[in-house]
């Protein structure tokens, strides 16, 4: 089960074991982590940027105690729709909908993930994005920052997060950095570059 907070983009909000948001991770840490990398961003800027808004985000760790997490999140109106493209592509993956996720993908994305390289939506959900999937599925998403800007029929997304998975040896955390570029379709968004990068926290 997804245990995940919602990046919020318009108001100060408390948000408590959610099963949403974003979009994902793949990294190799060690051979009983079935990661596949978690994402960097590189994007456009827009001349009009909104102050940033703070989410105030809790959540329930473990069923011992509640935590309380802030995520800073800076995401100008006008990117809000892109934004939304990316969450839904994360929350595909949450659920296990490979289909859904490769929707929101442009058929010519390109996804860079630890060195790696997938050059088409078919490379990528014919292999990564079920083991993406299947990470995000039993971790617990901690959102942390994420901004976004927009330069005419393109949008950057950049976002920062915390993984957390219950693992034989103990808690592992992942550190995950994840860039989307979104380009207007029509009347929708689709994502056509995504640069996933993570690393373990060691004690």
């Amino acid at each position: 089960m997804v245990v995940a907070k919602a990046w919020t983009t318009s108001t100060t909000t408390t948000i408590t074991n959610t099963a949403t948001r974003t979009t994902h991770m793949h990294t190799e840490i060690a051979s009983s982590t079935p990661l596949s990398g978690i994402a960097v961003a590189t994007f456009v800027f827009a001349a009009l940027l909104l102050p940033p808004v703070h989410a105030q985000s809790g959540h329930d760790h473990h069923a011992h105690h509640q935590a309380t997490e802030e995520a800073v999140v800076d995401v100008p109106m006008q990117a809000r729709e892109a934004v939304a493209t990316v969450d839904r592509f994360f929350a595909a993956l949450g659920r296990g909908d490979i289909e859904a996720a490769g929707s929101e993908l442009a058929s010519d994305v390109s996804v860079f993930e630890n060195g790696r390289v997938e050059r088409s939506a078919a490379e990528y959900l014919a292999g990564h994005a079920a083991h993406d999937a299947a990470f995000i599925q039993e971790a617990h998403h901690q959102p942390k920052h994420r901004i976004a800007r927009i330069s005419g029929d393109l949008v950057w997304v950049a976002s920062e997060s915390e993984f957390h998975a219950n693992r034989d040896e103990g808690m592992l955390t992942v550190f995950s950095n994840e860039t989307m570029v979104l380009r207007r379709s029509g009347a929708r968004w689709e994502i056509v570059h995504i640069h996933w990068s993570s690393r373990q926290q060691i004690d």
